[in-house]
């Protein structure tokens, strides 16, 4: 981006709201928006990360929709070629993610007690979503037919999409439904939907960050972050749920001049891929240093990206 669009655009960053105990979507409407029969459009904006809008969690992050008109806003839409240069960087993020994770995108494995799918590793309520993006590319492709009869038609298929919803991280799957995972997963077609879903939670992932970086010690003039510090904070967004919990523990009650007066960036990030190394059992730690030595050797400092 241009440095007057890039800063512009950086003081702007659409409203994230924190879900507040006793939280609707409807109730969420009503006090962010004005009317609570917009809470559909809430649910749109967020459907990532909320897979069924009458259980929203304490602590998410919810996207508030708002009209993005420049004189209101300050906002100058991409061109095209600006973009291309974002969506790439998202496509290189998740790439980076799904090498760490094995990049198989017929993998089902069962760490920690959970059901862990594809090369993104995903678990939990991440799972109905991941599934909704197999029916939207099994419709694309005049393939609906195919994708339902690896798991022995639509309503199995629902039943399982609507188990995680329920149970989240404890919800299991039998021996035949592994397999049928593992197949959509080989499907040469059906498999784009991983690359999507993907690209989507890297896109949280950095409106995560975008919504502490402010705080950032390290944000250059027009107030950019660089690739590898993006790279990092989404690499601890996908392992705890949110790229702020590793960043606060990194902080602790420092503020980000006195960060910077002791520290590299890259030494601050090496502090919070350590903070991630010893939240893991022992026997995982070796396998998360890995990773973020891999991340060193993919991503570096000159580049720089607005969130």
């Amino acid at each position: 981006m241009r440095a007057r669009e890039r800063s512009r655009h950086a003081e702007n960053h659409p409203p994230l709201y924190a879900v507040q105990p006793g939280d609707t979507l409807t109730g969420i409407a009503a006090s962010q928006l004005g009317d609570g029969r917009q809470w559909r459009q809430i649910w749109d904006l967020n459907a990532s990360i909320v897979a069924d809008p009458s259980r929203i969690r304490v602590g998410q992050l919810l996207e508030i929709p708002v009209d993005r008109n420049d004189d209101d806003y300050g906002w100058i839409d991409p061109t095209e070629e600006e973009e291309d240069e974002r969506s790439a960087f998202r496509q290189d993020l998740f790439r980076s993610i799904a090498r760490l994770q094995g990049v198989d995108p017929a993998l089902v494995h069962f760490d920690a007690n959970r059901v862990n799918l594809g090369k993104g590793s995903w678990s939990g309520t991440s799972v109905p979503r991941l599934m909704a993006l197999y029916v939207d590319v099994a419709s694309e492709n005049s393939l609906i037919d195919t994708l339902y009869g690896f798991f022995g038609g639509e309503q199995a298929y629902r039943q399982i999409a609507d188990r995680f919803r329920r149970l989240g991280v404890g919800a299991k799957i039998t021996t035949e439904e592994a397999d049928a995972f593992r197949a959509i997963g080989r499907h040469a077609v059906l498999r784009e939907a991983q690359d999507r879903k993907g690209v989507e939670d890297v896109a949280l992932y950095l409106k995560q960050i975008a919504a502490f970086t402010q705080e950032y010690p390290f944000l250059d003039e027009i107030g950019s972050i660089s690739e590898m510090g993006a790279a990092v904070l989404s690499h601890a967004a996908h392992q705890t749920g949110h790229a702020a919990r590793a960043y606060a523990v990194a902080m602790g009650s420092r503020t980000p001049a006195q960060v910077r007066a002791v520290l590299t960036e890259a030494e601050f990030l090496d502090q919070i891929a350590e903070s991630l190394i010893g939240a893991v059992e022992r026997r995982f730690q070796t396998g998360v240093r890995n990773r973020f030595d891999q991340i060193e050797t993919t991503f570096g400092y000159s580049r720089r990206y607005v969130v």
